[in-house]
């Protein structure tokens, strides 16, 4: 795949929320959870809980891009109100304002491996947690 193809796929994954090019066998680490998802309806469903059912009204602004022809990186700001369960958290009604970052390797046009990162501490105290 071309840096160039890799960056429209790297690009999907935060703005397409349900057709995202996820290969079968795919694995997502959350890393601010340490949570591993395997296989490519864990990793949906994962991504749905986060983008639609935890942050109904999700807006996911892209910052930068950087692509190779093999993996791919997005950083990127989550800004959402907190309507629906998220890592065991029941809803709070709080406006969230989250920097993230998504690392990718990419083969025949399909994710096959990601890293999620975020900072669960500010996540926490946006959301009236005590840490």
């Amino acid at each position: 795949m071309t840096a160039s193809s890799n960056q429209s796929i790297i690009r999907a994954l935060v703005q397409a929320h349900a057709d995202w090019p996820l290969a079968d066998e795919v694995t997502l680490v959350d890393q601010a959870q340490a949570r591993t998802f395997s296989g490519r309806h864990s990793v949906r469903d994962f991504l749905l809980a986060l983008y639609v059912d935890a942050f109904q009204d999700a807006q996911l602004e892209v910052c930068c891009i950087a692509a190779g022809e093999a993996a791919a990186a997005v950083e990127y700001v989550l800004r959402g109100r907190h309507a629906g369960a998220f890592a065991g958290i029941p809803p709070t009604g709080r406006a969230v304002v989250l920097p993230m970052a998504l690392v990718c390797q990419i083969a025949a046009g399909r994710v096959y491996r990601a890293s999620l990162y975020y900072d669960a501490g500010t996540l926490l105290r946006q959301l009236g947690m005590a840490l």
